[in-house]
Formats: structure tokens, C-alpha cells, sequence
């Protein structure tokens, strides 16, 4: 609804049957003003094609094109593995992870990097596939057994159907809870909840800055002393491209410091005050 009130679906002619979420989100600035200055035409969807153009739903006459963009995707296929090895079925494939096969003898000898559709980059999530792979040929780590396995992959196609049945939507993943799963084998899962005793500004950096990869390499195999350091200066490095004009009056630290505070900050201050306070409570209770 909220969305709706800046940009109206319906008005713009692409409102989708399926409900909000049941597919990838596309963010493109340009694309209201293309559809508003007629450089874009939205059309329903191709009824047939011709000779020399295509025919839409509910249209009669033939709207001439030039050339036709396929934007079909991509089909889940590998010709240098005996489908036998690995079955694929209209897009689906049983993988561990998107990555290891259960039911070969031995499972972590082959593995498929970036083979995911995540809502996110796909290159850290890549980096960290290989660093699995390579803490698994090294014999540094185990994989679970084939049982436990399957049920994570069974638990995947049950998360799929979230999206609507489409053969694009097989390999689905939520960018950061995948990545905390493989970081999470891998041993380098950052403590984030330590670090809100240990290390608050890094703590508050984490949980309300940008996500970045970096946050993989503070802990566990082939921790980078610098990832500290570049997480909390990612922010500066997004906004340096944009800081072309220096007379631009730059706001007063105590400004900055309200910036930052904002409502999410509140309701977690508010929050721990208020369990820190029914802890005390308790405490009398008890020792009374």
C-alpha cells in the first residue's frame, strides 16, 4: 500500500496478478517517466507473431517491430555432467546449499559455485561457496550426513514456493539469511549479539548499515584484521562519489550523531532498558 502511494502499479499498467514478493523486486528510476513520456508502451502479453510484427491480447491489429527480445532467462544446464549424475528437471535441481550433491558417494568432490538466484550481489555469496569447498577438499570440514541433507534441500523447495510457479524461480535465496547459513558451516559467522557488549559502534555499524562482505572475514578461517575497519568505513566509501562539490556546507557532528539515531536505535535502546529493568525485578524478587 505504501509502495503503491508513490508509484501506482495499477495506473502505470503493472500491477502483476501475484501477490507483492512472489517474484524478483526490480528497482528502475527511469522506467515511470519512460511509460509517461510514451517512450515506453506497456503491452498485455504476445497472442501471435507475423510476418512483420506481433499481435497482443485483446488487440486486432498488428503492431510492427523491428527486432524481439527473448527475456526468457537462463535454463539450469550442465552438458559436461551425464544427466544421470545429475538430474535436472525443468529448472530444479536437488543440490545441498545449491552446491553439493546428497546422493553422490562423495558428495564434497563436486561442487556448484554461484549456482543461485539470491535477492542481492551473487559474488560474495560465490566467495564464500569456494571458501566452503576448499575448508571441505582440505579435509578442514565436514559435510552433514545425506539425511540431514535432503531435508535442507526439501526445505528449500518448500521456501521456493513463495514465488510464483515459474521455471525462473528455482534456485531462490534471501541474500543474507544464505549467506549466514554457508558462513555459518564455513565457521566464520559473525557474533554479531557479542559484539553489542564487546564492540557497540561496530555492533551499531553492522545492524543498521549496509550489509557487506566484509562482516565474513572479522571471525573463523582466514580472518582479515582489516574487515573491521571496512565495514565501518563502507558508508564513507558509498558516499565519496558524491561528495563533487566542496562548497557544500558539511552538517556539524552533533547533527551527524541525530542523524544516525534514529527510530530502529530508539526501539532497541527502549528495549534493552526495558529488559535490563524486569531483570532487576527479578532479581529482588528472588533475593527477597
Amino acid at each position: 500500500m505504501q509502495l503503491n502511494s508513490t508509484f501506482n502499479h495499477e495506473d502505470y499498467q503493472l500491477k502483476p496478478k501475484h501477490r507483492v514478493l512472489s517474484q524478483h523486486i526490480m528497482v528502475n528510476d527511469t522506467l515511470p517517466n519512460r511509460i509517461l513520456s510514451g517512450t515506453i508502451k506497456v503491452k498485455g502479453n504476445i497472442d501471435h507473431f507475423t510476418e512483420n510484427g506481433v499481435v497482443f491480447n485483446g488487440e486486432n491489429t498488428v503492431t510492427p517491430c523491428d527486432s524481439v527480445i527473448m527475456a526468457t532467462g537462463y535454463k539450469v544446464h550442465f552438458p559436461f555432467i551425464s544427466e544421470t549424475l545429475i538430474p535436472v528437471h525443468k529448472n530444479q535441481i536437488r543440490l545441498y546449499k545449491y552446491q553439493f550433491a546428497p546422493h553422490l558417494k562423495h558428495p564434497h568432490t563436486l561442487a556448484f559455485i554461484s549456482l543461485a538466484q539470491p535477492i542481492g550481489a551473487l559474488l560474495p555469496i560465490g566467495e564464500l561457496q569456494a571458501r566452503w569447498f576448499s575448508l571441505l577438499m582440505t579435509n578442514k570440514l565436514k559435510l552433514p550426513d545425506r539425511k540431514t541433507m535432503e531435508l535442507d534441500v526439501d526445505a528449500k523447495v518448500n521456501y521456493n514456493k513463495r514465488f510464483y510457479e515459474s521455471e525462473r524461480h528455482t534456485i531462490q535465496c534471501d541474500w543474507i539469511n544464505f549467506m549466514d547459513e554457508i558462513s555459518q558451516q564455513v565457521g566464520c559467522r559473525p557474533p554479531v549479539w557479542k559484539y553489542l557488549f564487546t564492540d557497540f559502534k561496530l555492533f551499531s555499524t553492522m545492524m543498521f548499515g549496509p550489509c557487506v562482505p566484509y562482516q565474513y572475514r572479522l571471525v573463523g578461517p582466514n580472518a582479515w584484521p582489516g574487515a573491521r575497519q571496512a565495514i565501518l568505513t563502507a558508508s564513507k566509501r558509498i558516499q565519496a562519489p558524491l561528495k563533487t562539490n566542496p562548497a557544500i556546507k558539511q552538517s556539524s557532528e552533533s547533527g551527524k550523531i541525530f542523524k544516525n539515531f534514529n527510530m530502529i536505535h530508539f526501539i532497541i535502546l527502549l528495549s534493552l532498558v526495558t529488559i535490563f529493568f524486569f531483570i532487576i525485578l527479578i532479581l529482588k524478587a528472588v533475593f527477597n
